[in-house]
């Protein structure tokens, strides 16, 4: 809408990034801290940055909004180092390659890579981390075999990804992140002087002062050396900087009362100075008809604060339209078209077609593209303005507001109770335990508290569990029948999960080579396949009979013939052929009753190699063909590996033949980045 988002006031800022993000290209880098209360335009001045970042290359810049609270429920401090795991899957997208498709592709594994998982990125972060780790170790003879922390893991990763260019990671509202993204930061402040990294956050000082928060630590531990860390609030526009603000959308303004007019209403607040800009670009003529003597004529017909001017913007939009934005904001100040789509039950697409036509209408929302969340990947919107959202949430209920959010939690109840993999239950715990609450379902709300803790400590984050325990307190859940706080219920329980998690560490630690059991499918798929990578046959083996034994009949269809291609790969190249076709027949019977082309593709693959490696070099060429011609639909990937295999297996037979597929092989290694495969597909 017109100029409203003009930059004014803000010059020093800009000049502190500018300095800050040149020494981070000659490999000097620093953390920035903005602190701005809500509408002093810490969101605007983030984007301005990312806009300058984007203008040189080859600097790697990315901008993560962390999670506002949801009702009562602080989601963002339930979920261990989420603005960085976002962060680092929003560089590795810009890459166009992600570091599990690599590992998974050199052992023909493309399926595994052609799907999305939820918690893949921190098997990426392990992966990159030993990137990083070998490469301190061939430079300087470090040792990289050290057992580190999550958070180290995801430091060694920024490292990795900084090698490839200057890395400039843009935080918005880090008032609400986790403890263990704070921790992040603090091991991050302590080497990134001499790295080509630079970190900028923005936070609100109301909120994280005076309560002992991990980022006010973080800040008044560090704002005192300011090589590493440099602090810069966001002031008020004074009447000349608003003068300017109007000037920019408004150059034939009435007078200078005008401009005091909108000062004195505005207090020099750059968001509600924008606010008032938009309401005269829609309603010019009130501009034109200001009256400079007589301020008892403008206040009739003029909108006397931020909320009358709102108000009457929203005279041109119908109730039906209201009522949606206010469906919307029971998510949160995110919302996606998955959820809301139910909500108002309508099909998706009706619900997409709905959200187009308010942000094209009224710029209240925007979509902010699709993203994975609860599990799925779905379009997700965002209100533009914090207000914005303040004022549809206002507009409801509490009767509307408990049934919308206890539709909410059913709708990702399903969804928890139908995922197969641990790490979609985690992801989904927070949402679901924040919406129950404010749903009045207590139990549930605990019950998943208790989920996310024991998600976040097994991943390192012990301080989760205080989170989780205050949480439990503000929303009145430890409290017994007597009003007292149940120490022999919740807390216990948080207790022993450290406990246990603890002791499983312990045991883990000196158990050796001793082959422990692995519940969780996505856990087991990465520990073939980076054992598989490596040679690690008859580990693989062992590991993925135990889970066999116990856990295959829990798989969905899908995870089975990723299992059985697994197994049919590890068999082949142990020379345990008998077994590898007899994981090949369960997977055919399968087939036959499940359609999934892409699977089938993966299944088809593995047994080729298998027929190969048994002399049947025909059959196996045979049956590459008639993969490679189902592929043409397929993704990429899968059309690579076909490929690969076939170029492989024909070498032997006819060399000419098999140089165009080298030569394709090639080609489309170079389009995704994998240059292992085109390195070891050599005519």
């Amino acid at each position: 809408m017109g100029k409203s988002n003009i930059l004014v006031g803000v010059d020093e800022h800009i000049i502190t990034f500018n300095k800050a993000l040149n020494a981070a290209i000659k490999g000097n880098g620093s953390i920035l801290a903005f602190n701005g209360e809500s509408g002093m335009g810490k969101s605007t001045l983030l984007r301005k940055f990312y806009d300058i970042c984007e203008e040189l290359q080859p600097v790697q810049n990315v901008l993560v909004e962390n999670q506002a609270p949801v009702g009562s429920v602080k989601v963002g401090q339930l979920q261990p180092l989420l603005p960085f795991s976002k962060a680092i899957e929003l560089v590795i997208k810009r890459e166009e390659t992600k570091a599990e498709k690599k590992f998974a592709i050199n052992a023909g594994m493309t399926l595994l890579a052609s799907l999305p998982f939820a918690g893949d990125v921190f098997y990426a972060i392990k992966e990159l981390s030993r990137d990083w780790r070998q490469f301190k170790h061939d430079k300087k003879g470090e040792d990289n075999e050290q057992p580190v922390s999550l958070s180290m893991e995801f430091s060694q990763t920024i490292q990795q990804l900084a090698t490839k260019g200057p890395l400039v990671l843009l935080f918005d509202d880090m008032h609400w992140c986790d403890a263990q993204s704070v921790e992040l930061l603090g091991i991050l402040a302590d080497s990134i002087a001499t790295s080509p990294i630079l970190i900028v956050l923005t936070y609100r000082n109301s909120i994280i002062e005076g309560k002992g928060t991990p980022l006010y630590a973080f800040i008044s531990h560090y704002s005192s050396h300011q090589d590493i860390l440099r602090v810069e609030d966001l002031q008020h526009l004074n009447l000349l900087q608003s003068r300017e603000m109007l000037f920019e959308s408004f150059p034939q303004m009435p007078n200078n009362n005008f401009d005091r007019w909108i000062y004195d209403k505005t207090l020099g607040v750059p968001g509600v100075i924008s606010e008032y800009i938009k309401y005269f670009e829609k309603y010019p003529d009130k501009l034109r008809s200001f009256n400079s003597a007589n301020a008892a004529d403008n206040e009739k017909f003029l909108p006397t604060s931020l909320n009358a001017a709102f108000s009457q913007i929203l005279d041109e939009i119908s109730e039906e339209e209201k009522n949606i934005l206010a469906v919307c904001s029971s998510e949160g100040r995110e919302f996606s078209a998955i959820i809301v789509s139910g909500l108002l039950n309508i099909d998706i697409l009706s619900a997409i077609k709905k959200f187009r036509h308010l942000q094209q209408k009224t710029g209240i929302i925007r979509s902010l593209g699709a993203k994975n969340k609860y599990g799925i990947k779905t379009t997700i919107y965002e209100f533009t303005q914090a207000f914005y959202y303040n004022y549809f949430q206002n507009t409801l209920e509490f009767e509307e507001k408990t049934a919308l959010h206890g539709s909410i939690a059913a709708q990702l109840k399903q969804r928890y109770n139908e995922a197969d993999s641990e790490a979609i239950k985690a992801q989904i715990a927070p949402y679901l335990a924040a919406h129950s609450s404010e749903s009045g379902d207590s139990e549930t709300a605990q019950t998943m508290m208790l989920k996310a803790a024991e998600g976040a400590i097994e991943m390192g984050s012990a301080d989760m569990a205080s989170a989780v325990l205050g949480s439990l307190k503000d929303l009145d859940l430890l409290t017994d029948n007597e009003g007292g706080i149940n120490t022999t219920g919740t807390l216990s329980e948080l207790k022993d999960i450290m406990t246990e998690i603890k002791a499983e560490k312990q045991a883990n630690a000196g158990s050796g080579d001793a082959i422990t059991e692995v519940t969780d499918f996505s856990t087991l798929r990465h520990i073939l396949v980076e054992n598989f990578n490596t040679g690690n046959y008859s580990y693989a083996r062992d590991k993925a009979t135990i889970f066999y034994t116990e856990h295959y009949a829990d798989l969905s269809s899908t995870e089975k013939l990723q299992f059985l291609a697994m197994m049919i790969r590890i068999y082949t190249e142990l020379g345990e052929f008998y077994e590898a076709e007899r994981q090949a027949d369960n997977a055919f019977k399968l087939l036959a009753c499940v359609l999934d082309p892409i699977s089938e593709s993966f299944i088809m693959n593995a047994y080729a190699l298998l027929k190969y490696r048994t002399g049947s070099e025909t059959e196996a060429f045979d049956i590459l063909k008639e993969i490679a011609q189902n592929a043409l639909s397929l993704p990429i990937e899968v059309k690579l590996v076909t490929l690969a295999n076939i170029a492989s297996i024909l070498n032997e037979t006819d060399p000419h033949a098999a140089l165009q597929y080298y030569n394709t092989v090639h080609e489309l290694s170079g389009i995704l980045q994998y240059d292992s495969i085109s390195n070891e597909v050599k005519p």
